[in-house]
């Protein structure tokens, strides 16, 4: 009688590119599954450190219009632009190179003064609670801080889930050989 053993025949081999596929599929699905960390909870220091992020952000773009309609203004013929009025009618600013240079002081030590930042970040803090209650009574900044640490969460959750599921589909791809 013959022995016919599984071990003595040759495994089937799998092409190279449905390996590539099974991997490209693997890392899809952890990909898929990292999608979850959009909904992880939002910690308070995260969040104020954004919505600082998010306010310097602003104030800098504040600045730099400041900026040029300063230079709009010392030209020879001072004429602002339409964006450059808008701008200092929102701030309340003066179309007068004075007024200018004042509000850019203002404004540049708002972000760099130490007892300022520290008002600001506390503002933050305090409003978080009410923030994470009730969505309507976020302010621009907030939201814009809400939507980029979630944002965050779901680009590292799909890197880190595609990387992981790619690594353990690697993994079980050499043991199989």
């Amino acid at each position: 009688m013959t022995n016919y053993d599984v071990a003595s025949y040759p495994q089937a081999m799998q092409s190279p590119r449905s390996r590539k596929a099974n991997k490209v599929g693997a890392a899809m699905v952890g990909g898929l599954a990292g999608m979850g960390a959009y909904y992880i909870p939002v910690t308070k220091n995260n969040f104020v450190d954004q919505a600082f992020k998010v306010h310097s952000k602003n104030v800098n773009a504040d600045i730099e219009g400041l900026k040029q309609a300063a230079g709009e203004l010392s030209l020879s013929s001072p004429k602002l632009s339409n964006e450059s009025k808008i701008l200092l009618n929102r701030l309340g600013v003066r179309d007068n190179l004075t007024d200018i240079f004042d509000k850019t002081k203002t404004l540049s030590d708002e972000i760099t003064d130490s007892a300022s930042v520290k008002s600001i970040k506390s503002g933050f803090a305090s409003g978080f609670e009410a923030f994470k209650k009730n969505a309507d009574t976020m302010d621009n900044v907030a939201s814009e801080a809400m939507k980029n640490i979630k944002w965050n969460n779901f680009r590292w959750g799909i890197g880190l889930g595609a990387a992981l599921m790619l690594g353990i589909s690697c993994l079980f791809d050499r043991s199989s050989q």
